[in-house]
């Protein structure tokens, strides 16, 4: 069958002997799209128009978003590890805690413009390390490739994590969303606000959390002058002197392994920490022990039975205390002992596997169901390995529980030393009770005997507060030598994000104008042939 055309006023005519019997002309078809090329046109206008229209509606009266946002800098060590300087863990969502936050929105009256439930729920701190972000897609789509071998994905995995350990940086932005619904916060008043949470979460981190302190709790001098005023008799004012300097010296035993603190000299009293500890067992050798020794050869004693009391009650604790580290030493030496029983019934028991060539314990080398060569590993073999793998863990764990015996045994012996200190103490009582010596002290030396407590008691509080001064400015060098937390990288700027973009309009303008060049012709082409304008032959 034969389809063709007869001449017409828009083309010339086709004569059937040009046509073969098999050929099939498109000349009506173009015939009926030339006659309703107008149609097309107005219908193409048509189209544009509402699309035009549809998009100006759609750009202008969307919702916008409004992101008021700062970026910053961490400037400590540790940031870039989630962690402070004296070790503490960091997160980035505690710039917009619980702690923050209610101090923020007090001091900017921001009830005016919302709830604090909105406010913390449009607050945001994410990180805005590009590099890192295209480095992350980089090598994705090089590891999901299918000709990676295992081999080459271990290097490029590794190669990966170095790569990402050096451009890790602790650069944020913190950002406040405003829905497109909502009230805006004013310009000004928002940069306010952003700069003021920065600026709270380093406050508290530093003052409430101490960031920029080591982990060990200085003495307060001002502790130990406030419990020395409560203390009359002379031998328990005494005797608290002495066990004050003995606290002072263990915190100085927990400073002294802090970094660069055995040859730190303070700025603001010009010594270092071993001066101190000089300085404090002088004052308890050469001062306050003769002091004791005087006390009990002259008896300026206020009242004998409070000291018989305050003596008993002191050995009666010392001796408690006795008790507790004696059954922790026993208790920890014995938990040792039956640790090494196991530990050595199980290594004989169990033996050691064979590593021979042909040892059913070792490794060998045999052929799989393909005729190829593989390794064969035994499960003793296995066991073997996993042994050797935890052997470094097993010791770690004998070390630690032999490091608590040491600490227990000088525990068990510093207060043995008190016992027998304070049994003297109460048989010194005791004799003093029992003799003769009714009249009061002497007005003369227990004036001399005061004035010379005084003295002891001013020094062992300087020298407290020469220790905190110096553990503060150890603290600062080490591990804040930046003056601030963290630093602005970029200025305070105001962002509107929008669902529907110019990009997004273009793009749908496209795919409009596309279909439209289909669907408009094809229309056409198929009320022409209801129309009967395209007959078939």
């Amino acid at each position: 069958m034969t389809l063709h055309s007869q001449g017409s006023e828009n083309g010339p005519s086709v004569s059937e002997g040009s046509i073969g019997e098999d050929d099939i002309s498109l000349r009506p078809l173009f015939q009926a799209l030339w006659r309703y090329r107008w149609v097309m046109v107005l219908l193409g206008c048509v189209v544009v128009t509402v699309f035009v229209l549809w998009g100006i509606s759609a750009y202008v009266g969307q919702p916008v978003e409004r992101r008021a946002s700062v970026e910053f800098r961490l400037l400590f060590d540790g940031a870039t590890d989630n962690l402070y300087p004296n070790g503490l863990p960091f997160s980035r969502a505690e710039i917009v805690g619980d702690l923050i936050l209610p101090e923020v929105y007090r001091a900017n009256a921001l009830e005016r413009y919302l709830s604090f439930d909105d406010f913390k729920r449009r607050l945001v701190v994410l990180g805005t390390n590009s590099e890192v972000e295209l480095l992350n897609l980089e090598y994705q789509a090089r590891l999901s490739g299918t000709a990676v071998s295992q081999v080459e994905r271990v290097a490029l995995e590794e190669e990966f994590g170095d790569l990402r350990q050096a451009l890790q940086s602790a650069h944020y932005r913190l950002s406040f969303i405003t829905p497109g619904t909502a009230a805006p916060i004013p310009d000004e008043l928002m940069r306010k606000v952003l700069s003021g949470i920065l600026a709270e979460w380093a406050n508290q981190a530093v003052g409430r959390k101490g960031v920029l302190s080591y982990l060990v709790t200085p003495l307060n001098p001002s502790m130990l002058s406030q419990e020395l005023l409560v203390a009359k008799e002379p031998f328990v004012r005494a005797d608290v002197l002495r066990g004050q300097i003995g606290h002072v010296l263990e915190n100085m035993d927990m400073l002294e392994p802090l970094p660069g603190a055995s040859n730190f000299r303070s700025q603001a009293d010009g010594v270092t920490l071993a001066e101190i500890r000089l300085n404090l067992e002088g004052l308890a050798r050469y001062r306050l022990e003769p002091l004791t020794a005087n006390l009990w050869s002259n008896r300026p004693f206020i009242d004998m039975d409070t000291l018989a009391n305050y003596v008993q009650n002191r050995l009666f604790q010392i001796e408690l205390r006795l008790d507790e580290s004696l059954g922790l030493s026993r208790s920890l030496q014995d938990s040792l002992q039956n640790y090494l029983q196991n530990y050595l019934a199980d290594n004989v028991r169990g033996g050691a596997p064979q590593f021979g060539a042909n040892g059913s314990g070792g490794a060998s080398v045999g052929l799989n169901t393909r005729g190829q060569r593989t390794l064969q590993i035994g499960d003793a073999f296995l066991e073997r390995v996993i042994a050797l793998a935890s052997a470094s863990v097993d010791v770690e764990f004998r070390q630690a529980l032999t490091n608590r015996i040491i600490q227990a045994g000088e525990v068990t012996t510093a207060l043995q030393r008190e016992s027998a200190y304070y049994e003297e103490a109460i048989r010194r009582v005791r004799q003093a009770q029992g003799s003769d010596f009714t009249e009061g002290p002497a007005p003369e030396l227990l004036r001399e005997t005061e004035i010379e407590l005084d003295r002891v008691s001013a020094a062992v509080i300087e020298m407290t507060g020469q220790a905190n001064s110096l553990y503060d400015e150890l603290s600062s060098q080490n591990l804040n030598p930046q003056t601030m937390l963290f630093e602005i990288t970029s200025p305070f700027a105001v962002t509107f994000l929008r669902a529907v973009t110019l990009q997004g309009l273009g793009l749908y303008a496209l795919f409009t104008l596309l279909a439209a060049l289909m669907v408009v012709p094809l229309s056409c082409l198929f009320h022409a042939y209801v129309q009967r304008q395209i007959q078939p032959n």
